[in-house]
């Protein structure tokens, strides 16, 4: 029950109403979208890994895309992204955590001091 509509008080004499899932389930769209290379405006490197995304997601997810994407920094124009100083467990990680917000085996990603700080920014 916890997922249906659920009304609130009207207000004007308008019903208005909230579905719980709503939000989770365009997360989960648009990492399909990602998984499968639809839509992605953004393609992150890595040491020798690409991860391809969408600005917006991960803008919305960490202050630092936010600012690398919303700041009329360089990157705004560019199609790819090379990120140094984080290695690409790191990155894949940090992409993977902007659309599912969840980190498997959060201590095994960290594989430098540069990628906690890295983490620190992304997701802090």
């Amino acid at each position: 029950m916890a997922d249906e509509a659920t009304p609130e008080v009207p207000q004007h004499n308008c019903m208005n109403f909230s579905i719980r899932r709503h939000p989770r389930e365009v997360l989960d769209q648009m990492n399909e979208y990602r998984l499968s290379g639809k839509l992605c405006d953004i393609v992150l490197r890595a040491e020798d890994d690409s991860f391809p995304a969408h600005r917006v997601v991960l803008s919305a997810a960490s202050e630092y895309f936010n600012g690398m994407f919303c700041n009329n920094m360089a990157e705004c124009q560019l199609k790819e992204v090379p990120l140094f100083g984080v290695s690409a467990g790191t990155l894949r990680t940090i992409v993977e955590f902007a659309y599912t917000s969840e980190v498997d085996n959060y201590c095994s990603i960290i594989t430098s001091a540069k990628d906690v700080a890295f983490v620190c920014l992304s997701v802090c």
